[in-house]
Protein backbone atom coordinates (compact mmCIF):
# COMPACT_ATOMS: atom_id res chain seq x y z
CA UNK A 1 0.00 0.00 0.00
CA UNK A 2 2.86 2.35 0.82
CA UNK A 3 4.46 1.66 -2.59
CA UNK A 4 1.14 2.36 -4.30
CA UNK A 5 0.75 5.72 -2.55
CA UNK A 6 4.35 6.64 -3.32
CA UNK A 7 3.88 5.73 -6.99
CA UNK A 8 0.62 7.69 -7.12
CA UNK A 9 2.26 10.72 -5.53
CA UNK A 10 5.26 10.58 -7.89
CA UNK A 11 2.98 10.22 -10.92
CA UNK A 12 0.94 13.20 -9.80
CA UNK A 13 4.06 15.29 -9.16
CA UNK A 14 5.56 14.38 -12.54
CA UNK A 15 2.47 15.08 -14.65
CA UNK A 16 1.35 18.20 -12.79
CA UNK A 17 4.60 19.97 -13.71
CA UNK A 18 4.13 19.70 -17.46
CA UNK A 19 2.15 22.96 -17.79
CA UNK A 20 -0.58 23.81 -20.26
CA UNK A 21 -0.55 22.41 -23.77
CA UNK A 22 0.45 24.98 -26.38
CA UNK A 23 -1.65 24.98 -29.54
CA UNK A 24 -0.52 27.18 -32.44
CA UNK A 25 -3.14 29.57 -33.83
CA UNK A 26 -4.53 28.78 -37.27
CA UNK A 27 -5.97 32.14 -38.31
CA UNK A 28 -4.18 34.69 -40.46
CA UNK A 29 -2.98 37.48 -38.18
CA UNK A 30 -0.97 40.58 -38.96
CA UNK A 31 2.59 40.57 -37.72
CA UNK A 32 3.07 44.32 -38.07
CA UNK A 33 0.93 47.34 -37.19
CA UNK A 34 -1.25 48.58 -40.00
CA UNK A 35 -2.00 52.08 -41.22
CA UNK A 36 -5.42 53.41 -42.11
CA UNK A 37 -5.75 56.39 -44.41
CA UNK A 38 -8.82 58.57 -44.48
CA UNK A 39 -10.10 61.23 -46.82
CA UNK A 40 -11.83 62.91 -43.88
CA UNK A 41 -10.39 66.04 -42.31
CA UNK A 42 -8.03 65.87 -39.35
CA UNK A 43 -10.77 67.52 -37.26
CA UNK A 44 -13.28 64.77 -38.12
CA UNK A 45 -10.83 61.94 -37.44
CA UNK A 46 -9.61 63.49 -34.18
CA UNK A 47 -13.20 63.97 -33.02
CA UNK A 48 -14.07 60.34 -33.79
CA UNK A 49 -10.99 59.04 -31.97
CA UNK A 50 -11.87 61.07 -28.86
CA UNK A 51 -15.47 59.80 -29.11
CA UNK A 52 -14.23 56.20 -29.14
CA UNK A 53 -12.29 56.79 -25.93
CA UNK A 54 -15.28 58.50 -24.32
CA UNK A 55 -17.85 55.85 -25.28
CA UNK A 56 -15.49 53.07 -24.19
CA UNK A 57 -15.01 54.63 -20.76
CA UNK A 58 -11.27 55.12 -21.26
CA UNK A 59 -10.02 58.05 -19.19
CA UNK A 60 -7.64 60.36 -21.06
CA UNK A 61 -4.80 61.74 -18.92
CA UNK A 62 -2.85 63.70 -21.55
CA UNK A 63 -4.04 64.86 -24.94
CA UNK A 64 -2.02 66.84 -27.50
CA UNK A 65 -3.74 67.28 -30.82
CA UNK A 66 -0.75 68.90 -32.56
CA UNK A 67 1.40 65.78 -32.09
CA UNK A 68 -1.47 63.28 -32.05
CA UNK A 69 -0.50 62.11 -28.57
CA UNK A 70 -3.15 60.56 -26.33
CA UNK A 71 -2.16 59.05 -22.97
CA UNK A 72 -4.78 57.20 -20.96
CA UNK A 73 -5.19 55.69 -17.54
CA UNK A 74 -4.76 51.94 -17.29
CA UNK A 75 -7.54 50.15 -19.15
CA UNK A 76 -8.37 46.48 -19.63
CA UNK A 77 -9.03 45.43 -23.20
CA UNK A 78 -10.21 42.00 -22.05
CA UNK A 79 -13.65 42.58 -23.58
CA UNK A 80 -11.98 43.36 -26.93
CA UNK A 81 -10.17 40.04 -27.26
CA UNK A 82 -11.16 37.37 -29.73
CA UNK A 83 -10.71 33.68 -29.09
CA UNK A 84 -9.98 31.02 -31.65
CA UNK A 85 -11.53 27.56 -31.73
CA UNK A 86 -9.37 24.53 -32.52
CA UNK A 87 -10.69 24.80 -36.09
CA UNK A 88 -9.28 28.31 -36.50
CA UNK A 89 -12.60 30.15 -36.25
CA UNK A 90 -13.36 33.01 -33.89
CA UNK A 91 -15.61 32.38 -30.92
CA UNK A 92 -16.96 34.92 -28.44
CA UNK A 93 -15.96 37.65 -30.86
CA UNK A 94 -16.53 40.87 -29.02
CA UNK A 95 -15.05 43.41 -31.41
CA UNK A 96 -17.64 45.70 -32.90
Amino acid sequence: MKKMLTLLFLSYALFSCTGPKSIPIKGAYLEKPFTVYSEKSVEDVWSKVIDIFATSGITIKIIDKSSGLIVTDDYSFLKSYTFETTGGNFKNRMLG
